[in-house]
């Protein structure tokens, strides 16, 4: 007859002597689901007041979360993120500030400008328009004022004279209403489709 190699553990709820396997001797808690679901219900709703590691404010939190919980909201927890450091250059991850966007445009970091991505990010060839304007023409009809910057206008579409849209130098590049790229387009694919 073959000898028990496991361990016997008492139970948290009921306090009776249980066998269990040796892979489950230091995990095993519980007798039975019934048991485990028993000590659940008992801990379910019960709270604490934490406090919050970014503000400092006081939360409740369900004491089955406590431990996963450092910050009172997502909210909080971005700005802690962000007063240690965590974005741009501070972080590992950081590849120089650019990346290309599914649609084959070039992304620059840009977290001042008024007409950001989520992510603080602009498009390249935006970046490098409205940069050149600001310099050399600040009055032009193509940008405009947000709280005393100026900043290139979020209708006007910055067209790629060569089609490559990792081309951004300035003589690439050229400002256009949605309208006028839309004919200007228009006018290529039909004289491609006289030739």
């Amino acid at each position: 007859m073959a000898t028990f190699k496991g361990a016997i553990k008492k139970c948290e709820t009921c306090e009776a002597s249980f066998k269990v396997s040796p892979n489950r001797a230091q995990t095993a808690r519980f007798c039975s689901y019934k048991c485990k679901a028993a000590w659940m219900r008992t801990i379910r709703d019960k709270t604490l007041i934490l406090k919050c590691e970014g503000c400092g404010k006081d939360f409740t939190e369900y004491l089955s979360h406590a431990s996963r919980r450092k910050y009172c909201s997502i909210k909080c927890h971005a700005k802690y993120r962000t007063d240690r450091g965590s974005f741009g250059a501070e972080n590992g991850m950081w590849k120089g500030g650019t990346t290309i966007h599914s649609s084959g445009y070039r992304y620059v970091a840009d977290p001042d400008n008024a007409f950001k991505s989520l992510g603080n990010y602009i498009f390249e060839h935006r970046y490098v328009m409205e940069n050149w304007l600001r310099e050399n023409d600040p009055k032009s009809e193509y940008l405009t004022t947000v709280e005393g910057k100026l900043f290139l206008n979020p209708e006007i579409v910055v067209h790629h004279k060569n089609h490559d849209k990792l081309d951004n130098r300035i003589e690439n590049l050229e400002c256009m209403t949605s309208g006028e790229h839309a004919s200007h387009h228009h006018e290529e694919r039909r004289q491609l489709k006289q030739t």
